[in-house]
């Protein structure tokens, strides 16, 4: 079953084909990994991963946005491989970031910050 997220990456495919767009299609391949990634690494307790707020940028990264109360999470991905988390708390202003690469495996750090945005599956 393909997610809202997925759906509207493939879409931006066609815009990535225009020289004026700012993405390229390496961009959007890694953005569907990284997703892919964080959803099935919760898909296996049962959990869903909250659908982020998602937009291309014009430096060839790709964002991820969770807000959830006084969490807010982003995931910035670039064409190169690279990916960027950053954590901010908004309530005690507490900031938290790491840098990794879409083929790294998510570190301990990056998971009990992306928890704060999961859900039980509904099995109805």
């Amino acid at each position: 079953m393909m997610s809202q997220r997925e759906s509207y990456i493939d879409e931006l495919y066609i815009e990535a084909s225009s020289r004026d767009a700012g993405f390229t299609t390496d961009v959007l391949d890694n953005s569907r990994k990284v997703l892919k990634t964080l959803n099935s690494h919760f898909r296996r307790d049962h959990l869903l991963l909250e659908v982020p707020d998602a937009c291309p940028g014009e430096l060839d990264n790709f964002m991820f946005a969770w807000n959830k109360g006084k969490h807010y999470l982003e995931c910035e991905i670039f064409g190169n491989g690279a990916v960027e988390f950053f954590y901010k708390n908004r309530s005690s202003d507490e900031v938290w970031g790491e840098d990794t690469t879409v083929d790294e495996k998510l570190t301990p750090a990056t998971l009990n910050k992306l928890i704060l945005f999961v859900s039980e599956e509904d099995n109805q």
